[in-house]
């Protein structure tokens, strides 16, 4: 029997990042967003986001990542200290940028001996990288 129901439209989607993956979103890990729920794949790394309303799901095991996967998310797993209350170091780790990132650029920077410099546009607030 084909049941008619009168519902809303909305502007949020599923977004499906598991190309040929079972279609069950409590298998992955789950973001859920403004836009909408993403859902990735196990062995990818969701965004982390400096809002404490994105943190990730991990739906097999029904529950939000914890501050210290985030922090080894972004390679500070080192880290010994975190701001409190959680969802400040949550905020923290979102605005944070990967310390192995910063690390393989710096190397490359300094295998290379080019000089460096950061500069910035007065009508900017984003410094640009320049090598001489």
């Amino acid at each position: 029997e084909l049941v008619e129901l009168d519902l809303y439209a909305s502007l949020q989607k599923l977004e499906w990042n598991c190309q040929n993956e079972k279609r069950d979103i409590r298998q992955h890990i789950l973001q859920i967003r403004a836009s909408g729920i993403r859902v990735k794949r196990k062995t990818a790394a969701p965004a982390l986001v400096a809002t404490t309303t994105q943190v990730p799901i991990i739906g097999w095991q029904d529950r939000y990542m914890t501050v210290g996967e985030c922090a080894a998310l972004q390679h500070l797993e080192d880290l010994q200290k975190f701001p409190e209350p959680s969802t400040q170091a949550y905020k923290a780790l979102g605005n944070a940028v990967n310390a192995e990132m910063i690390r393989l650029i710096a190397s490359e920077l300094l295998v290379s001996k080019k000089h460096v410099s950061i500069k910035c546009n007065s009508n900017s607030r984003n410094p640009v990288l320049q090598t001489v």
